[in-house]
């Protein structure tokens, strides 16, 4: 039975799973939804997953959500090898922290905003992003920046992790929202260089992404 996804192509979680999949050699059968259109809470999906939310991964019987839970089951699954999600206990450790980084630190400032700004402008006035959202992403931003300081690659080591593509993809999103200063941030301008010189790197997603948020924000 093929592989289901339930995505959005401007969400960066969605975009970090279909990265995964991509650098697996996987094929997925992609329902795209429109969010903002209320797409995700039709009976049918909301059946499917009752939190209604995306990316969420049909395998069979197995239904999963949570972007870093997809590609950690689908790496584990159907990898041909550890490179994304290495087994070596330490280097799995500091993985699983970068990406509870990524889900509770930089994700969390880019949701925030995304609540604040794009979902509530919808068919209302424009809203500009807090002060206080540009101090947390400032905040978030000096943390990877220290964090890239021990190596080419979030978590260290040789070659690119799950942690990188979860992390390139909610950065270069709220990099949208509230750029980093790139002067400042060389370590990060760096590893988003390497990470677009990966085969299975796309910002197609983020390119829609751009299209559909900006013209909603009063800071634009």
């Amino acid at each position: 039975m093929a592989l289901t996804l339930y995505s959005t192509e401007i969400s960066p979680p969605c975009r970090a799973v279909l990265m995964t999949s991509k650098a697996l050699g996987l094929s997925l059968n992609v329902k795209e939804y429109n969010l903002l259109k209320g797409g995700h809470l039709t009976p049918e999906f909301l059946k499917l997953n009752p939190q209604h939310t995306v990316p969420t991964l049909e395998d069979g019987e197995v239904v999963l959500t949570n972007s870093h839970a997809i590609s950690i089951y689908l790496v584990e699954k159907y990898g041909q090898d550890d490179t994304l999600y290495p087994k070596d206990i330490v280097t799995r450790a500091l993985i699983n922290q970068r990406l509870f980084f990524d889900e509770g630190t930089v994700f969390s400032v880019l949701y925030e905003t995304m609540r604040y700004t794009v979902v509530r402008n919808v068919g209302e006035e424009k809203h500009r992003i807090p002060e206080l959202n540009k101090v947390k992403a400032k905040v978030a931003y000096e943390f990877l920046e220290a964090f890239l300081e021990s190596g080419a690659w979030v978590a260290g080591g040789t070659a690119p992790t799950i942690a990188d593509l979860h992390l390139a993809t909610t950065v270069t999103t709220l990099d949208v929202l509230i750029p980093f200063e790139q002067n400042k941030h060389p370590n990060i301008l760096r590893w988003l260089e390497k990470c677009r010189g990966l085969s299975y790197y796309s910002e197609s997603g983020l390119v829609a992404y751009k299209e559909t948020v900006l013209p909603l924000l009063a800071d634009a």
